[in-house]
Formats: structure tokens, sequence, C-alpha cells
């Protein structure tokens, strides 16, 4: 929503396979979620 109204955004479809036998799902989602925050947030990725 944008000053009230409903409005169309830009979207990107994002998929990623984890191998359970290699990464926990906790840690994999963790890692999913972060790299979320980055792609919605260029200016972190200078925090790192």
């Amino acid at each position: 929503m944008r000053n009230g109204a409903i409005v169309a955004r830009p979207t990107l479809a994002l998929s990623i396979a984890y191998d359970h036998r290699v990464a926990d799902g906790a840690a994999a989602a963790r890692l999913t979620g972060r790299i979320r925050e980055l792609l919605e947030s260029p200016a972190a990725w200078a925090e790192g």
C-alpha cells in the first residue's frame, strides 16, 4: 500500500534448495532470511 492505496510492486521469486544431510533446516532458514533482507535493503550490504 502506498498512501492508503493498493499498488502493484515488482517482485522476485527466489527459490533455494538445501541438502538436509549437509545443512540443518534452522540454519538454512536463517540463511534464506538473511538473503531476503539483503535483497530488500541493498544498503545493508555495507553493514555485512
